[in-house]
């Protein structure tokens, strides 16, 4: 029997002018998160790309898009979501694949971006401040638990965030999550 060259993970992409749902293309030895940060290398080498197959799109003219399947940069990622828990924990790792289990510390954080707001738990190692975490060699860092808004609308919680860093203006430690109306009027 053969085994599929890639799973599908419903996703949802936020742009600084578009939010779109649909399902990131991920290579079966993959993370998501491997894949967004560039160490899973595939066939072709190394892409700036990810391949994103759009069910819908929201557009900020109202309108909306069909299904079509997109190469989306990297960087023009400000924040990639999850809605499904059951996906969260290494999403796309093979079933063999063991990952090294490091203990990190929930620290509950407020992230604010060029469009966005966020709300979340960033984990630390022992000993890691939320700086030592935002100067790791990666482009993308996982949030949990995540709240996310704009200027003028609260699109909810999601169970797993994926946040480019290049995009983030600040960040700081909060004692607990700001309600999502009061998220939306400090963003």
């Amino acid at each position: 029997m053969n085994q599929p060259i890639s799973n599908v993970v419903p996703a949802e992409v936020f742009s600084r002018s578009d939010v779109a749902s649909g399902q990131v293309i991920c290579p079966c030895r993959a993370r998501l998160l491997d894949l967004l940060n560039g160490r899973y290398v595939d066939r072709s080498g190394q892409s700036d790309f990810v391949e994103f197959e759009e069910s819908s799109s929201s557009l900020p003219s109202g309108s909306s898009s069909g299904t079509r399947t997109e190469h989306v940069r990297k960087q023009a990622i400000e924040l990639l979501a999850l809605s499904d828990p059951d996906l969260c924990r290494g999403q796309g790792a093979a079933d063999n694949n063991v990952y090294p289990y490091k203990a990190k510390k929930p620290i509950w954080v407020k992230v604010r971006m060029h469009g966005y707001t966020l709300t979340g738990r960033m984990y630390c190692s022992q000993g890691q401040t939320i700086g030592d975490v935002l100067a790791e060699d990666c482009t993308f860092l996982p949030l949990t638990e995540a709240t996310i808004a704009s200027r003028n609308y609260v699109y909810g919680s999601r169970p797993f965030v994926a946040v480019n860093k290049s995009e983030i203006i600040s960040s700081s430690a909060i004692d607990r999550p700001a309600s999502a109306r009061q998220l939306m009027e400090s963003s």
